[in-house]
């Protein structure tokens, strides 16, 4: 049942203003909503694509319903909508993504969901905050809104998430915040929201983009004319200069193999290394802290393990076989460090593996 219908309009509108943790800054909103046509990028996890098990896409899901509301409720002539959901990813693929697509797309504005996805670690935080900070940065000046979600466990990074949109000044949309006291009380069901234990159906949907729409409706109304200002990290800025490599400036790397069609979505050309290959996928050469790979996973059991070197000696090993994969890119650090050197990474086939597949989507590293 619509979560609306189940607890009532009075109840579902006091729910969904709720949702609006911190309002922030609306100084940056305000300038994109006054340009008329509007870029609205949407980055995140499966949620954010609006996958779901039942339907496999949710149309139209929460980024589509808030688009399309931007444009009927007169805050914007047009709204070019962006989808960079990506399933079974989080914040440091939202960097990459950052890197490869969002920059030169120079979005407006920029919806950012990985609560889920997202780990409650050091890495996490700081991945997150990375993130954050990068997006804020690009050359279009977005404005930046973090949208929190939950799980059937009601696992949520909404406590790091939301101290992090308040130390930045940013609108944070907390569905969690609102939906776990709700579902804990009996006043909805799990199933109201989703069929399985994350993806929301088309009813989650909805809630969701109702929840930023009351978001939507107090800046439109805002006299906020402070300009923003991006103030110091909270937790670490590590991850904020994140730089990508997709393989195709070959000045920045060294293999013997070409790129091919890989049907990848966001990755459609990858460094692949075929059976008949030798065990070498890729050298280069970088001034880093950490390196990070864009594995492609599948679950063939002819694809295999790769292995990194650093410097002449093993620092990692990372399995692209995997019964979860779908060909499917991934995030992996497979090198880290504690101060920025020059190193040089090999990248090959495990012992072993020499005559298995291995593809890349590109790398990064900051």
């Amino acid at each position: 049942m619509d979560i609306e219908k189940r607890i009532g309009v009075e109840k579902y509108r006091e729910i969904t203003q709720g949702a609006i943790v911190n309002c922030g800054s609306s100084f940056r909103i305000k300038q994109a909503l006054s340009k008329g046509i509007v870029t609205a990028a949407f980055v995140g996890g499966s949620v954010t694509y609006g996958y779901n098990p039942d339907v496999m896409a949710v149309k139209p899901n929460f980024a589509e319903r808030v688009c399309s509301y931007m444009e009927r409720s007169a805050c914007a002539k047009k709204c070019i909508c962006k989808n960079y959901g990506l399933s079974g990813t989080a914040s440091l693929m939202g960097s990459i993504l950052t890197e490869k697509y969002i920059r030169r797309t120079a979005p407006d504005i920029i919806f950012v969901e990985y609560a889920v996805n997202e780990s409650k670690s050091p890495d996490g935080i700081a991945m997150f905050e990375g993130l954050i900070r990068k997006l804020l940065k690009l050359e279009s000046d977005p404005a930046v809104v973090i949208i929190n979600i939950l799980n059937s466990e009601l696992y949520s990074c909404d406590d790091f998430m939301r101290l992090i949109g308040l130390h930045y000044d940013l609108p944070v949309i907390s569905c969690a915040a609102v939906l776990a006291p709700l579902f804990r009380s009996g006043g909805a069901k799990w199933s109201d929201y989703s069929s399985d234990a994350v993806h929301p159906v088309a009813d989650g949907h909805k809630f969701i983009a109702d929840c930023v729409c009351r978001y939507i409706d107090y800046a439109v109304k805002s006299e906020d004319n402070i300009p923003y200002k991006i103030p110091q990290k909270l937790f670490s800025d590590e991850y904020e200069d994140l730089k990508f490599c997709d393989f195709s400036d070959r000045s920045l790397f060294d293999s013997k193999l070409g790129l091919k069609d890989s049907g990848v979505e966001y990755f459609e050309k990858v460094l692949k290394k075929e059976k008949s290959d030798g065990a070498v996928v890729f050298e280069t050469e970088l001034e880093c802290r950490d390196l990070i790979l864009v594995p492609i996973l599948d679950n063939n059991a002819e694809w295999g393990c790769a292995e990194i070197y650093a410097d002449g000696e093993k620092a990692s090993s990372l399995q692209e076989y995997t019964f979860f994969g779908w060909n499917n890119p991934n995030v992996k650090t497979v090198f880290k460090s504690k101060e920025i050197a020059k190193h040089h990474f090999v990248i090959r086939a495990a012992a072993g593996d020499e005559r298995r597949i291995l593809a890349f989507g590109g790398f990064a590293w900051c």
